[in-house]
């Protein structure tokens, strides 16, 4: 036990100085990219710009959508995350059937027993619903000219979409993902998007974790930001891919 404890301070401050390392080399070998110079116009000026070859995303164009698809990654713990909120789902069920049995079955202590069998049974889908919401991750970024649409992982099985009109009020911040989510075989630390809505009684997601290195994620950002404050001018791409 004494041995354990010192070893496993030294493997976390190794793994904290490994990821710091790793994220300077990776701004250096992916600079920031500005998104309006870095790309040229599309056919319409809803759609994403064409980025140039260096930033290493591609836009898939058809008549109403304009989209990005990125790579998802799952670490072992989300798999057991999403396991445990199945099984507290399936559990919610069994206990809502039982406890349906109980209410009806005419007893005045059956009914009782039934209505705490309710209350389980919105606990194991609160609890359900809780594990399939940790770690969001974007799926697709959607353009169309009336909205943006962010599809996202909801666990590791399902994908959920949310919906932004182009003319709402929004704040787009971006962050490093945090040490305790890095996964040990990711070669760049990746990303977190925050989606603000003006609206604070809005209950859609707003975090999601995205798989982009730095030239990526600045590109994306400006995109993000393009769209909901469209450039009053439309550079051609000045900067060579």
């Amino acid at each position: 036990m004494e041995i354990i404890l010192p070893l496993v301070v030294i493997l976390g401050i190794y793994h904290t100085i490994r990821i710091y390392l790793a994220g300077r080399e990776a701004k250096k070998k992916y600079p920031p990219a500005d998104y309006l110079t870095t790309s040229t116009p599309n056919s319409d000026p809803w759609r994403w710009r064409k980025p140039h070859d260096r930033i290493g995303l591609q836009v898939v164009d058809d008549e109403e959508h304009s989209s990005i698809t990125f790579p998802t990654r799952f670490k072992m713990d989300d798999y057991l995350i999403t396991l445990a909120g199945t099984a507290a789902i399936i559990a919610g069920i069994v206990i809502l059937l039982f406890g349906l049995g109980l209410y009806f079955s005419g007893g005045p202590e059956e009914e009782v027993r039934g209505k705490m069998s309710f209350f389980l049974a919105g606990a194991g889908f609160f609890f359900g619903a809780v594990c399939f919401s940790v770690r969001q991750k974007i799926v697709k970024i959607i353009r169309t000219p009336a909205q943006m649409i962010i599809q996202y992982t909801y666990g590791v099985l399902f994908k959920r979409t949310v919906t932004y009109p182009q003319n709402m009020r929004l704040a787009i911040k971006v962050k490093d993902q945090r040490i305790t989510d890095y996964d040990t075989a990711q070669e760049t630390p990746f990303y977190e998007i925050t989606v603000k809505k003006a609206n604070w009684l809005s209950f859609s997601p707003s975090t999601f974790y995205i798989c982009a290195n730095p030239s990526q994620i600045s590109w994306l950002q400006g995109g993000l930001s393009d769209y909901f404050t469209p450039a009053t001018h439309e550079p051609d791409g000045q900067d060579q891919p």
